[in-house]
């Protein structure tokens, strides 16, 4: 993983230079301050009455540390880091959104929705943490080295037992580096469990409460919660065990100059001001010493978690490349839909979907869709209904060829979208909004085009009776409307997309009969092109084509109007 980091950084390298620039310039005001303060006790210790000195070297003391403060705070810390750093974590959750919408819709999360919002939570925000924290240490160390190289030039001995205490500690933490990261990858699993727990009993909320089964959810949701405060302890105390290795090295090497030099200084061979250096240099040191032990655990726990989010996408060389992200000016605007295209004939050969791990799908499927028409798949339960449409739309991954006017289609889930393609599955996806918001989702147009669509779908007497109107907030995935409404709302989006195909899913399943003859009536009366699965009568007995489906493969094809030969052969 280590690899996949450094390659993440090099991957833009301009804000990492300036940041490690800026930091250099940083910590050389640091090296400034050791040698006046040299300097100023070294004079004091002559006795000397000339106070002009003292004043030269106070001055620039001040102007050094002024110096220093407005660069860390006016730029390092409130532009550049923060920059840098969200830049970093935005394109880490770009690269991953995008390898997740490149997957066939089905397959692609991989894993449960409360653990994908915290790796591109949390783990995004390990790695831009980081990128900062590589650039400052790297600085620091560097300096810490030309500071080693000044006091060796002052005493060689007291440097080198300096150093060598240095070594000792830095090989003692490197040996906890592997029990951090194990502790440090699991402390995250749990977190994404706690998530994971949190997202099923907001989804399910409805489920629970009829079950009765708020009591198991809470305690299912205490245990992960107790196993993430576990996990989170551990994973602390020994990350601060490690930092606290680094922390004594300050006490334990300016002991170690004291008793090293104290001969020297009664010899007079070792001045006043040759200490003030070395002890304040080894309190810079021993934080470079520390700050190089939080840095080789920030190297493991950053691995994991690009591992962690490699998971999501093509593994961590997929996401270990910069992406543009937009932080100080607008993004361009989106990329507008699909150039439309009538549609002429749309043919399917040999279509196979088969789920993984199983013999269950669809096989050798061939189709036919003319424009103009409703084509109508029916079947027994399990037999690859909705399957056979969602393989034919690129949500499940699928061999084959699909033909849209005699051009093979080479990317299905690309094309198929709307204006071209608009389809609507057995549970409809609605958010937290309103329900003009649902219905438009993006696309700009009056609310006398949403009414309209929401009239087709046979939704005007619900909406009547809505007090509030389009402003109606259906809750969270419609939980505020009925099943049967829901669907309707769902459709009603999809005709605004006014698509050359519309791709329907059990869309009457959960209405009455009346509401359901109206929709159909609705759609039929548009001459719209429709392929439905559907189980009702009256429907099979309107389509223009029925294609029975069972066990997977084409049973039967029958022509216009011919329902008693559903079952007969093709």
């Amino acid at each position: 993983m280590t690899w996949h980091l450094f390659r993440l950084l090099a991957g833009r390298p301009r804000p990492h230079l300036l940041l490690d620039a800026l930091w250099t310039l940083l910590r050389v005001t640091i090296l400034l301050t050791g040698l006046l303060l040299q300097a100023v006790f070294d004079h004091l210790a002559t006795g000397s009455q000339d106070r002009g000195p003292i004043v030269l070297w106070a001055a620039l003391l001040a102007v050094n540390e002024a110096a220093r403060l407005v660069l860390w705070y006016g730029v390092v810390l409130s532009r550049v880091e923060p920059t840098y750093t969200y830049t970093v974590r935005s394109g880490l959750q770009d690269r991953v959104v995008g390898a997740v919408l490149r997957r066939p819709a089905a397959t692609a999360l991989r894993h449960p929705v409360g653990d994908v919002v915290s790796r591109l939570g949390g783990d995004a925000d390990e790695v831009g943490v980081f990128a900062i924290w590589s650039a400052s240490n790297v600085a620091r160390l560097a300096i810490a080295g030309v500071a080693i190289a000044v006091m060796a030039r002052v005493d060689a001995v007291a440097t080198a037992g300096l150093v060598a205490v240095i070594a000792v500690v830095t090989v003692l933490g490197r040996l906890l580096n592997g029990p951090v990261g194990r502790r440090r990858e699991a402390s995250r699993a749990a977190a994404g469990e706690v998530s994971t727990v949190v997202g099923e009993a907001v989804g399910g909320f409805l489920a629970l409460k009829a079950a009765r089964a708020e009591g198991r959810m809470t305690e299912r949701l205490r245990v992960a919660s107790d196993r993430r405060r576990a996990a989170a302890v551990r994973d602390e105390a020994l990350a601060s065990a490690q930092e606290s290795l680094f922390r004594v090295t300050t006490a334990l090497g300016t002991g170690l100059v004291l008793l090293l030099v104290a001969g020297r200084m009664r010899e007079g061979a070792f001045s006043v001001g040759d200490l003030a250096l070395f002890v304040f240099y080894t309190q810079f040191i021993g934080e470079a010493v520390n700050a190089l032990g939080m840095l080789l655990g920030r190297i493991r726990q950053a691995g994991v978690s690009l591992g962690r989010l490699g998971e999501l996408a093509e593994g961590p060389g997929e996401v270990a490349v910069a992406a543009l992200v937009h932080l100080d000016h607008a993004a361009p605007p989106a990329p507008g839909p699909p150039r439309r295209e009538p549609l002429r004939s749309l043919s399917v050969s040999a279509l196979t979907c088969l789920h993984p791990g199983t013999d269950r799908g669809v096989r050798g499927v061939d189709l036919s869709v003319r424009p103009g028409t409703l084509t109508v798949v029916t079947g027994p339960v399990g037999a690859g209904k909705t399957t056979l449409l969602r393989a034919l739309l690129g949500v499940l991954p699928a061999g084959g060829e699909i033909r849209w006017n005699g051009e093979v289609v080479a990317d299905p889930g690309a094309f198929m979208v709307p204006p071209r393609v608009a389809y609507l599955p057995q549970v409809p996806a609605l958010f937290s909004g309103t329900l003009r918001e649902n219905v438009r989702l993006g696309v700009e147009c009056d609310d006398a085009e949403v009414l309209r669509v929401l009239e087709l779908a046979t939704l005007g007497p619900d909406l009547a009776a809505m007090p509030q109107g389009l402003d109606t907030v259906v809750g969270p995935r419609g939980a505020r409307l009925s099943g049967g409404q829901a669907r309707r709302v769902a459709l009603a989006r999809a005709l605004l997309r006014d698509p050359e195909l519309l791709v329907l899913d059990d869309v009457s399943n959960a209405l009455d009969l009346d509401t359901e003859r109206a929709l159909w009536a609705n759609l039929l009366a548009t001459a719209r092109t429709v392929l439905a699965v559907t189980h009702r009568a009256e429907v099979i007995a309107a389509a223009d084509r029925v294609v029975r489906l069972e066990a997977g493969r084409v049973h039967g094809v029958v022509a216009p109007r011919r329902p008693n030969e559903l079952s007969g052969p093709a």
